[in-house]
């Protein structure tokens, strides 16, 4: 009998597969039946196979005709952090729990379910004083001064990283999936480590853990995996110190339509972020007091000159407008730059009515970014950052937070190299500036 769900999952509990015929359906059955009889909401079930050499994919298939919630996802190399970032990218559920399929403690995931009301991630560490690791005394050991070592060369905050795992699906989770270097033994490390550098709450809790099968990955590859992993992380965090640099959560967009504006106010009282940049030409007052109500928020004026229409009259900017009074879209208004038909003094000029607009609506604004990241073009680089010293606005989105932004789309990352590229060479080269603030840029109920 075929077991049917239609709803969308509350709950996505990830699993991890390689080489787990022997215990697979076993332990899939035993997590469903156990899940069911805690009364625990619905949840979707990923499996991500990656690079098994035994019948796992085939269990997994003939699994999924039985049961709809779960979904079975197959990576062609043998990676356990990359089937973990494949299922984080997959999961649908409101929070995502991370198991092994031998391994999973649901009196850990009804404990968590309550913590994560107040906190971010919970790891169930096997090294706390109240765990029952029941492993060989060998494993036990490794595991100890392992994560003693991560905890000093790396910061990892937490006492145990291959814990089991419960996530809330956060903007800052999605974000921080990307920034992710690593991709083997310590992908899921490194996760934990971004994001709480990066503003996230961590709490661990006691589990207790026994062998039930031997390790499916010989020592000297585990050993191997894990030495490249580090060599990544220690690059990352020494050397190309923007990838673990201190960070605000800016959420873009707010005033682009009501799903956007409810979706920032939501992230606001979760205190998922710390910024909230609005767009000056699609506020009213309204919308403004909405925001305004919002405690430990701070603004940014999120410079538009690409969408909708200006805030200054048409006859002072009559560059950036079209024959309806519109502004031109994105990649006309950058040929129209590169062909000098964009007067950057009415850059200027819409910059500061803006400003203007968001001020006497309320907001003391202290940022700046824009729409699409057009400030960080040349030549309106140079201008944004003099403007908005004139106008007392402290920072400015830096160019590494843009960069870091459009990366994981690569169509537009492309198009912005290439854009920038040009434009350097015909206005000169962006310098930095020590006002530039590095920032995590999420884009709540955007539905791109």
């Amino acid at each position: 009998m075929v077991q049917k769900q239609t709803n969308k999952p509350a709950l996505t509990c990830i699993f991890p597969v390689y080489n787990e015929a022997k215990i697979l359906r076993r332990s899939l059955l035993q997590f469903i039946q156990t899940w069911k009889s805690q009364k625990l909401p619905h949840c979707e079930i990923i499996l991500v196979e990656n690079g098994s050499h035994d019948n796992s994919w085939h269990i997994i298939k003939k699994i999924q005709k039985t049961y709809r919630n779960i979904i079975g996802i197959r990576n062609k190399e043998a990676s356990y952090g990359q089937a973990i970032k494949t299922g984080l990218m997959h999961a649908k559920g409101k929070i995502i729990f991370i198991f092994n399929v031998d391994f999973f403690d649901l009196d850990f995931a009804k404990d968590a379910l309550t913590i994560l009301k107040e906190t971010d991630i919970v790891v169930g560490s096997k090294t706390l004083s109240s765990s029952h690791d029941e492993r060989s005394r060998t494993r036990r050991l490794i595991t100890y001064f392992f994560n003693v070592f991560l905890r000093l060369v790396l910061n990892y905050p937490g006492t145990d990283t291959h814990g089991i795992k419960a996530l809330r699906n956060s903007p800052l989770l999605t974000y921080s999936i990307h920034r992710c270097r690593t991709k083997n033994e310590l992908f899921d490390t490194e996760l934990v480590i971004r994001m709480t550098r990066w503003g996230a709450k961590l709490v661990e809790l006691p589990v207790t853990v026994k062998e039930i099968r031997p390790s499916r990955y010989s020592l000297l590859k585990r050993i191997y995996l894990t030495l490249m992993d580090l060599a990544t992380a220690f690059w990352s965090k020494y050397f190309h110190l923007p990838y673990f640099s201190e960070k605000v959560v800016v959420a873009d967009d707010y005033g682009l339509s009501q799903t956007v504006n409810q979706a920032i106010i939501n992230a606001a009282d979760k205190q998922e972020i710390q910024y909230v940049s609005i767009l000056a030409n699609m506020v009213n007052i309204t919308v403004a007091k909405k925001l305004l109500k919002r405690k430990k928020i701070h603004f940014s004026l999120h410079f538009n000159i690409i969408e909708g229409k200006p805030v200054a009259p048409i006859k002072t900017i009559p560059s950036l407008v079209d024959r309806e009074g519109k502004f031109y879209i994105l990649p006309i208004f950058l040929l129209k730059l590169l062909l000098t038909q964009i007067n950057p003094s009415h850059v200027e000029i819409e910059l500061e009515h803006q400003y203007k607009k968001l001020r006497q609506l309320g907001f003391s604004i202290h940022h700046l970014d824009s729409h699409q990241h057009t400030h960080a073009f040349p030549p309106l680089w140079g201008k944004c950052i003099q403007k908005s010293k004139n106008l007392n606005i402290d920072l400015v989105r830096s160019q590494d937070s843009v960069r870091f932004a459009l990366q994981p789309n690569w169509f537009k990352y492309m198009g912005y190299l290439i854009f920038s590229l040009a434009l350097s060479i015909r206005y000169g080269v962006n310098r930095s500036s020590p006002r530039e603030l590095n920032e995590i840029i999420v884009h709540p109920g955007a539905q791109y």
